[in-house]
């Protein structure tokens, strides 16, 4: 009987504490599996994560054919393009590109013709091939702004030895002058002749006081400064120039001033009258009073949008190092002024681009 009691009580123990074992207060669940869209790393936020923008197709560099057209060979563009097309085919494998020697008038047609996709000109140029004015028999509407670059001087620049003072004296004395102009094509032979009308003055009408004009390019004007074969040279150059600088260094030379009185009239075209710092070359002891205007790249309307698109990149990106090639760049300020193209429509890839980056509303 005993042993039955002692049997009898030890189940009743072992029950009892199974039940204790089980108190719902005590039990520990196993744990669920959260739902796949409930995952999260330790330390991640809980909260829901922000709606995901669609990512811009990417660019196949393959298909970018970069074909610039700048200045005459050896000039300040001719050599920043060289550096810009490098640059480009490094920066974009799989791409294409090259440079040419152009004009700031001509690159205006052969890149709305298809020619060339992205050219470089200056403002007058670009001014008269908007509205259809000399030497542009009608309106270049197809014609669009990429990115503006380094304001240039327009400037007359004679020897010592010539006697000559003034672009006035000129004209009223009708000196025989061995003048040299860049050829028809660049922006600079346009603006010599725009500046010489502001004093009345033709290159026939050189000719006719015994004077001669020669279409040279920088280096063979300074060439024929260093022979004693010049008199006077018009163009436009910037700060800087390389070939400046050698006709300054080489012959006593000094710059007319233009006065902004007498200049007027380019102020229609594209121009603004301003002065050329002394210093600026050797033996320029004081300001001298000249036309300045600006340097710009264009497109045609059509050209590709993600070429001119990584076009601006590039040159905004990257705008320190193209200022060590051309220093005039320095002038420029590239947060307000690069897309301010003196009223010129932006192609759609170039403010795309200015928008992206937020310097363009």
């Amino acid at each position: 009987m005993k042993k039955l009691l002692s049997v009898i009580l030890a189940v009743v123990m072992v029950f009892a504490l199974a039940s204790c074992g089980n108190d719902p207060k005590t039990t520990t669940a196993a744990p669920t599996q959260p739902p796949a869209t409930q995952t999260q790393a330790p330390g991640q936020s809980t909260e829901a994560p922000a709606p995901q923008t669609t990512a811009a197709p990417e660019i196949d560099y393959k298909k970018l054919d970069l074909r610039m057209t700048t200045g005459s060979s050896g000039s300040v563009l001719y050599m920043f393009g060289s550096q810009f097309i490098d640059l480009f085919k490094e920066l974009y494998p799989g791409s294409t590109a090259e440079v040419a020697v152009g004009g700031g008038v001509s690159n205006i047609s052969t890149v709305s013709n298809g020619d060339f996709n992205i050219g470089s000109t200056a403002v007058p140029a670009l001014f008269a091939a908007l509205n259809g004015v000399d030497p542009f028999p009608e309106k270049m509407t197809e014609i669009r702004a990429v990115f503006r670059t380094d304001p240039i001087w327009g400037v007359a620049m004679v020897t010592k030895a010539s006697g000559i003072n003034s672009l006035k004296e000129v004209a009223e004395k009708k000196m025989a002058v061995r003048l040299a102009v860049m050829p028809v094509g660049n922006y600079t032979e346009l603006f010599a002749r725009q500046l010489l009308e502001c004093y009345g003055i033709t290159l026939e009408d050189i000719k006719a006081w015994g004077g001669t004009v020669q279409y040279t390019s920088h280096a063979e004007a300074s060439d024929l400064f260093k022979d004693g074969h010049l008199d006077m040279y018009v163009t436009m150059i910037n700060k800087g120039h390389a070939y400046g600088t050698e006709i300054f260094t080489n012959v006593d030379m000094k710059m007319l001033p233009l006065d902004a009185e007498d200049i007027k009239p380019l102020m229609d075209l594209g121009y603004s009258a301003g002065f050329m710092p002394k210093d600026a070359f050797r033996g320029v002891d004081e300001e001298v009073p000249i036309a300045i205007s600006s340097n710009l790249f264009i497109s045609s309307a059509d050209a590709d949008e993600d070429l001119v698109y990584l076009v601006t990149k590039t040159f905004y990106e990257h705008f320190d190092d193209f200022a060590l090639t051309n220093t005039a760049l320095t002038q420029l300020n590239k947060e307000t002024e690069i897309f301010d193209c003196f009223g010129a429509e932006l192609h759609p890839g170039a403010e795309r681009y200015y928008k992206e980056i937020g310097i363009l509303k």
